[in-house]
């Protein structure tokens, strides 16, 4: 934290130590003093730290507001989201059931390294979550499936700012934002709740805390710009990826621990690409405020059917839960 209380503006504007225990300390005050399980939800001035640029890196949008319809007919989306450079990102907007449909809430949903928004593991997501009432839009980073962008450019904090114009062209129709991340964007997640009080719930599923420790394994055997990430050609590993994970970012737990936000982290036992100690430290850190549901069995993506609906069924249940 800085002079002013606000949270470095760049992921290179690393915490130190001395900011990081005095982040610890503001919360723990804060903590003290508001119910986290209080039936009122926290106000995002009071528990959620936000920075004062988080628009700094404004989406470029074909229109100034959401292009949605009223509240008491069915909802579209149909304008273009662009990152701040330029890049288009494709998206899947898909309206809550009508016969329950909260018109307060939009869920953002962001895939994992080498995904997209058509991968099952998102898609599934959003339809539970459309059949429990819920508008989502599931979107893919720049440089993944068909955003515009390279691949190799697609780094954790690159991804920040994409979520970040994601939620600007929502923001002005719904008064309520949350955001499911799967893996990798489990990892974005964390670090844009930190610094942007719109999102009023976080779902991590198969979250990434230990970014350093998840690229060392996976693809410490391979050459940057040479190598390519689990063997597939579309996705070459890049310098920037590696420097990004191992360098910049290294771990979001000091940012994890900050988080006052509502945060439902979802992780299957099995999973050996981000191994569900990433969640355990969570729980370590957070105690009762977060709630960590273990699928036994389940591997990173969810794949077999059961777990699908018991991480599926899960999530809605819990965002059914969020206080009105």
């Amino acid at each position: 934290l800085g002079n002013d209380g606000a949270f470095p503006s760049t992921l290179s504007e690393e915490p130190n130590h001395q900011q990081l225990r005095h982040c610890r300390q503001i919360f723990a005050r804060k903590r003290r003093s508001v119910s986290l399980h209080s039936s009122t939800p926290p106000q995002s001035s009071d528990l959620s730290p936000q920075l004062s640029d988080h628009h700094s890196q404004p989406s470029v949008l074909s229109s100034p507001t959401s292009v949605l319809s009223s509240p008491t007919s069915t909802p579209t989306m149909n304008q273009t989201i662009k990152n701040s450079l330029g890049e288009t990102l494709d998206y899947a907007f898909t309206s809550g059931a009508e016969n329950c449909r909260d018109e307060k809430w939009l869920v953002i949903l962001g895939h994992g390294v080498t995904g997209n928004k058509d991968r099952p593991v998102i898609a599934d997501t959003a339809k539970a979550l459309s059949e429990a009432g819920f508008d989502t839009l599931a979107f893919s980073f720049a440089g993944n499936g068909n955003s515009e962008g390279d691949f190799r450019s697609a780094t954790i904090s690159k991804e920040v700012g994409d979520l970040s114009c994601v939620i600007d062209a929502g923001a002005n129709a719904y008064p309520k934002i949350a955001y499911v991340g799967h893996s990798m964007g489990g990892a974005v997640g964390v670090i844009q709740a930190t610094r942007d009080g719109r999102i009023k719930a976080l779902v991590s599923i198969a979250g990434m805390i230990d970014t350093k420790a998840f690229a060392t394994t996976e693809f410490g055997e391979e050459t940057p710009d040479t190598g390519l990430m689990w063997e597939e050609e579309s996705c070459p590993l890049s310098s920037d990826f590696m420097q990004d994970l191992c360098d910049t970012i290294v771990t979001v737990e000091p940012l994890a621990d900050c988080i006052a936000t509502p945060w439902l982290l979802v992780h299957g036992t099995a999973d050996d690409v981000v191994l569900p100690k990433d969640t355990e430290c969570v729980k370590g850190l957070q105690g009762d405020a977060v709630e960590a549901v273990f699928v036994e069995g389940a591997d990173h993506s969810f794949n077999q059917p059961a777990h699908k609906a018991q991480l599926t069924e899960t999530i809605a249940n819990w965002m059914r839960s969020r206080p009105y």
